[in-house]
């Protein structure tokens, strides 16, 4: 299953429970809590599993699962749109800082990187001609 290592581990620790006795009280072992906590692909829990967590835990089967799949499209959509623009910090091609908000909190550092990045490209644009 794809279970969501944040939200498990959450309603684990609301509950008051180690994994130990999450473990226990579900039927497996406690290196198997440790591997969905720590989204360990290949090793979440069987569906009985996940249910027996559920149910111990206080929530629906549906909490402990990943979002659905089409979020992170929705992501990549909205990142894209941000790289198709220019940076309104410093009015280049955007790059990680603009996108993590750096331009905006240090916008005289960040227009100095962006001029810096454009000279590098530009010498390594003429040491290929």
């Amino acid at each position: 299953m794809n279970e969501d290592p944040f939200e498990f581990r959450r309603r684990r620790l609301e509950a008051g429970l180690s994994q130990t006795e999450l473990a226990s009280k579900i039927g497996v072992g406690r290196s198997r809590i440790c591997d969905v906590e720590k989204a360990r692909p290949g090793r979440g829990l069987a569906p009985q599993h996940l249910e027996a967590a559920a149910k111990v835990l206080g929530c629906g089967v549906h909490d402990l699962l990943l979002p659905d799949e089409r979020e992170p499209a929705g992501v990549i959509q909205t990142v894209r749109a941000a790289m198709s623009q220019p940076c309104p910090a410093c009015g280049a091609e955007p790059n990680r800082a603009c996108l993590t908000g750096a331009g905006q909190q240090m916008p005289g550092v960040h227009r100095a990187r962006a001029r810096a990045a454009e000279r590098s490209d530009r010498e390594r644009q003429t040491d290929v001609s």
